[in-house]
């Protein structure tokens, strides 16, 4: 594997929770769908917000077709209305949909700590050193075609800056990891797939340094492929650019992560405190009990640790 960064030990540690706690069920769902070849993560996050105790970014899974998107589409837009900022009160059907829809497996990651992801010892330079060292490994040993490669020597020119800004590079590469890590499991366990898109909601995440996420998801996954003997689909990656000023064909579809991320991160569990009743209706009423979305708790400083949160209630 060509490192940037920690991608092996995150991997590793993803993949050891992961298999034990949560592989039955999202097997289950991708046989239920075995029949599409076309799958799609998307994603929304919800960080850095002042008033809310964690970060969360959220993936949620779904086959995608041409017929099958217009079903979703249309189902999501009957049943979920507004985003989750602009609802004051969650009606039933939103909640229903959420929870019983078959067409969304979704991953939540709350983020301890940012500082730490890629240098152990959270220092700003020491951050920068290594991805100088790495960004520059890779520009030597990759063949790209033309474009990613200007990216990368665009990036790489950001990156030498004084100010770069490593704090927003950390949310962009942890975000980069858990995609590709995620698009290589569908791979592994949706034997008909040949395409899986990445279609992230607007934002820094996204569009930083020329869509830079895009270059390091493809990297990224070009290294895990090899990592798990992954054969088929090999150019299966699709990267969503965004516009934030033009309405987005999965717009509808952001919705989905959107509920979930931003409930999650209102969602104080240590003292099992919740500002806003409507996220309090969507913890005990989505995700309690639910099998078709699975948290966890990554973090990252004294070492890299991942968790799985369980939500239930007992009359769920």
């Amino acid at each position: 594997m060509r490192h940037l960064g920690r991608l092996k030990y995150i991997v590793d540690t993803l993949h050891n929770t992961i298999q034990k706690s949560t592989l039955y069920g999202f097997k289950q769902f991708i046989q239920l769908n075995d029949q599409h070849v076309g799958w799609t993560i998307i994603s929304d996050y919800c960080i850095d917000a002042m008033d809310k105790p964690n970060n969360c970014l959220t993936f949620s899974i779904t086959p995608m077709s041409p017929s099958l998107y217009h079903t979703i589409n249309w189902a999501i837009e009957q049943d979920i209305p507004k985003d989750l900022k602009k609802t004051k009160d969650i009606p039933d059907k939103t909640i229903k949909f959420l929870r019983y829809n078959c067409f969304f497996y979704n991953f939540n990651f709350l983020i301890d700590d940012f500082r730490y992801i890629i240098s152990p010892s959270g220092d700003t330079k020491d951050t920068q050193r290594i991805l100088l060292n790495d960004v520059k490994r890779i520009i030597n040993q990759y063949k790209y075609d033309d474009n990613f490669a200007k990216t990368y020597k665009f990036f790489l020119q950001e990156l030498e800056r004084p100010n770069f800004n490593i704090a927003l590079f950390n949310r962009i590469y942890i975000a980069c990891v858990i995609c590709s890590y995620l698009h290589i499991q569908i791979l592994k366990y949706a034997k008909k797939a040949t395409t899986v898109s990445w279609l992230s909601d607007r934002g820094k995440i996204a569009d930083a340094y020329n869509h830079f996420a895009m270059c390091l998801y493809q990297t990224f996954y070009d290294n895990l492929r090899l990592k798990y003997k992954i054969t088929n689909a090999e150019k299966s990656v699709i990267f969503g650019a965004q516009d934030a000023n033009k309405k987005l064909f999965y717009d509808n579809c952001i919705k989905i992560p959107d509920y979930l991320a931003g409930t999650l991160a209102s969602y104080d569990m240590e003292k099992n405190d919740i500002e806003k009743e409507k996220h309090r209706k969507i913890i005990d009423e989505v995700f309690a009990n639910n099998n078709k979305i699975t948290t966890f708790k990554l973090s990252f400083k004294d070492g890299i640790k991942c968790s799985k949160i369980i939500f239930s209630k007992p009359d769920c």
